[in-house]
């Protein structure tokens, strides 16, 4: 049992947001956030088709990449545009240390299957020219984009807003 000057102590000391997750089990939603929990929220379809990697779906489909190594993992996320919207049905992410041919032969592999991939985005802002350039010569419909800081929140200006 917990003593109520403890409680009103730890009230006193304590950001707002903090003494109400930790002493009140209320996850109050940090100010400061970008995309917030309520936003999210909206947008989790529980009736979403997901497609593993094996799958053979028709549709069009857009993917992006983003390359890591030692600090950072590689992963790869695919929407599907439908009604005007995208839903993200495939998600991978690589076990840190894969090499970046792992991560081509996948893109390559899921591009080959999924024959509506009408592109795929990939972050070449740490590796360099030549990761895209191997993926262009794989025969993979790939776009590299180097995200500046500019860039980024552009980037997640558009996805709050078709959030």
């Amino acid at each position: 049992m917990v003593k109520q000057e403890f409680i009103d102590e730890m009230r006193r000391m304590l950001p707002p947001e903090r003494f109400k997750r930790e002493f009140e089990a209320e996850f109050a939603e940090d100010e400061a956030s970008y995309f917030p929990q309520d936003l999210i929220a909206r947008c989790i379809h529980p009736d979403l088709d997901y497609y593993d990697f094996e799958s053979y779906p028709s549709g069009v489909f857009y993917a992006g990449v983003d390359f890591g190594k030692h600090r950072d993992y590689s992963a790869v996320a695919v929407v599907e545009s439908k009604d005007d919207k995208l839903y993200t049905v495939h998600m991978h992410r690589f076990p840190l240390g894969e090499s970046y041919a792992s991560v081509i032969g996948y893109v390559k592999t899921l591009c080959e299957r999924w024959d509506s991939i009408v592109s795929v985005v990939a972050d070449q802002t740490g590796v360099g020219e030549y990761i895209v350039e191997d993926m262009v010569n794989a025969g993979i419909p790939v776009e590299g984009v180097i995200l500046t800081q500019q860039r980024k929140e552009e980037i997640l200006g558009y996805m709050k807003q078709a959030m």
